[in-house]
């Protein structure tokens, strides 16, 4: 398994409900089922999805602060350069 993850800079924090309208429409527009929905708007919280074909995972979260990070995980590599399993 392989996993990033990485922030969203320079994205104003009163865009972040628009963010997440976005990155829901894309995911259930290409097979993903959103399997964690925690969008509380006073603190952290996380947004998650895995696709149906691939098991691929991705997560969008929102750090106590207000910015938002995305994060992918590939059942198929083990690391860069690594052999997909």
């Amino acid at each position: 398994m392989y996993e990033r993850m990485y922030w969203l800079r320079k994205i104003p924090n009163t865009q972040n409900s628009s963010i997440v309208g976005q990155v829901k429409r894309y995911w259930r527009d290409n097979d993903y089922v959103i399997r964690i929905e925690d969008l509380n708007p006073r603190s952290s919280w996380t947004l998650a999805a895995r696709n149906r074909t691939t098991g691929f995972k991705m997560d969008l979260k929102k750090s106590t602060s207000g910015e938002l990070s995305l994060g992918a995980q590939s059942p198929r590599v083990d690391e860069p350069g690594g052999r997909p399993s």
